[in-house]
């Protein structure tokens, strides 16, 4: 409508794109007549691409995804013509993980690198992998959770590239953004492990504690100090390991404290273990051989924790059976000394349903428990 010191201002879309005649017409509304401009020839451009705002690490999370923010199509706002009906997130593939055939890969986005001309259409050649996807809402901006390929931590910085397509209701006319790029941090550190228990037999200090059930779990650290409140560091760091126990070999009587570390270097909490908890075998009495309940049982098959008391640190394996007898996993354990220990049987495998028999064996000594795995 005409007002005093007002602006007017048109978009069009793709097939109107190139040099036109452009007139406005005013019909007039019943107080004031109407009227037509004089005509004049105009070169109309596209600017109906997305752009990237910002890209940003998702806090308080596992890692591996990063919130990209990114200003709508100026065509995201009219309801005629081609409108703006989705925008389609893309990250451009690692060259390492790249394939090798000349092929795109099933899934992968055309576009060596994203159109920047405003043109609506591109070529057809490898380089970027689908991320995510949302429907446009006459938004002028919008925020989209997507994935990246790895976290940056303390070994290094990588980076993952993004472009926007904003896709039209016409197929093939789509308007692409510049790329972008940005990083994800895992943010979250692993629990403190527990329970943290030692027993002393045999001039050694027997620790055992529970499993971290983090997915990206590396490993653990022992430290040995001589008061509750030495502070752990590199100096009286003992011992790193995968498993849930070490043997401290000398006298009774230190404070330990443990930690689990995840893949990107985060550790944890420090769990503390006081001399007034650890409990002294008098005269270096064995620990009695057991092989304890199966955990989680029945397992939905990608987690099977069986717990077990070793006496000695003589060789001792621990198998599992199909109910067939057929071995599909089995770990020579008596390394991890006397004391009681916890090991994953499914170790990131994934085990079919079925029944299966858990067996602890050591010298003359066998233990066998029932393990249920359900589909």
């Amino acid at each position: 409508s005409p007002v005093n010191g007002g602006v007017a201002g048109l978009a069009l879309f793709a097939p109107y794109l190139g040099s036109r005649s452009l007139s406005a017409v005013y019909s007039g509304d019943g107080k004031l007549l109407g009227s037509i401009s004089t005509t004049i020839a105009e070169r109309v451009v596209s600017t109906a691409q997305p752009a990237i705002a910002s890209i940003t690490d998702v806090k308080n999370d596992q890692g591996k995804q990063v919130r990209l923010r990114f200003r709508a199509s100026p065509f995201d706002l009219l309801g005629s013509g081609t409108p703006i009906v989705r925008y389609d997130v893309f990250r451009r593939i690692d060259p390492s993980l790249a394939p090798s055939a000349a092929q795109p890969a099933a899934g992968s986005r055309s576009g060596a690198s994203p159109s920047r001309s405003g043109s609506p259409t591109r070529s057809l050649v490898d380089g970027w992998d689908f991320a995510g996807s949302l429907s446009a809402r006459a938004d002028s901006a919008y925020n989209l959770v997507v994935p990246t390929l790895a976290d940056s931590n303390g070994f290094g910085i990588h980076r993952a590239t993004f472009f926007v397509s904003a896709a039209t209701g016409t197929p093939a006319v789509f308007y692409d953004s510049a790329p972008d790029s940005g990083y994800s941090v895992d943010n979250l550190p692993p629990a403190p492990p527990a329970p943290f228990t030692a027993a002393y037999a045999s001039g050694a200090t027997h620790l055992h504690w529970g499993a971290n059930s983090e997915p990206d779990l590396w490993y653990y650290k022992v430290y040995r100090g001589s008061t509750a409140g030495f502070v752990p560091g590199p100096a009286n760091l003992i011992a790193t390991r995968s498993d849930t126990g070490y043997v401290d070999p000398g006298l009774a009587g230190s404070y330990y404290k443990l930690s689990a570390v995840d893949v990107n270097g985060n550790e944890s909490g420090y769990a503390l273990l006081t001399p007034g908890g650890t409990l002294d075998v008098a005269g270096g009495a064995p620990l009695a051989f057991a092989l304890e309940a199966v955990r989680p049982n029945p397992s939905r098959g990608d987690r099977l924790s069986v717990a077990f008391v070793l006496p000695t640190a003589a060789p001792a394996r621990l198998e599992l059976l199909d109910v067939s007898g057929r071995r599909v996993a089995e770990r020579e354990v008596g390394a991890l000394g006397a004391g009681r220990h916890v090991v994953d049987l499914a170790e990131r495998r994934h085990l079919a349903a079925g029944l299966y028999l858990v067996r602890l064996t050591q010298g003359a000594n066998a233990r066998v428990a029932r393990a249920v795995v359900l589909e």
